[in-house]
């Protein structure tokens, strides 16, 4: 499985509490937990995500990238960061 490493400062604006979530889980295992979210995606589900919130591209950016409206793009961001959500507390992390 391909590995993706993301620290939790680049994931800062979707993790509800950031300084809480280091409080309660070592770093490690938020940053493992990530990874192996991330190896879960789908092609253009993890294009639109890395694009997002790795590469910093904007709503708009990915809309032209990907051909889709930014509605769209908004929309699916907004399911996978829930999704994001859910699978971390599935861990045991708060977010």
């Amino acid at each position: 499985s391909a590995r993706f490493d993301v620290s939790l400062e680049e994931l800062e604006g979707i993790l509800q509490d950031t300084e809480g979530v280091e409080e309660r889980v070592e770093r490690d295992e938020l940053i493992r937990a990530l990874n192996e979210w991330l190896g879960k995606l789908g092609g253009e589900d993890l294009y639109i995500f890395m694009r997002r919130y790795w590469y910093y591209d904007s709503v708009r950016e990915i809309s032209r990238q990907t051909r889709k409206r930014e509605a769209a793009v908004y929309r699916r961001l907004t399911k996978l960061k829930a999704e994001l959500r859910a699978y971390l507390l599935t861990r045991g992390i708060e977010a």
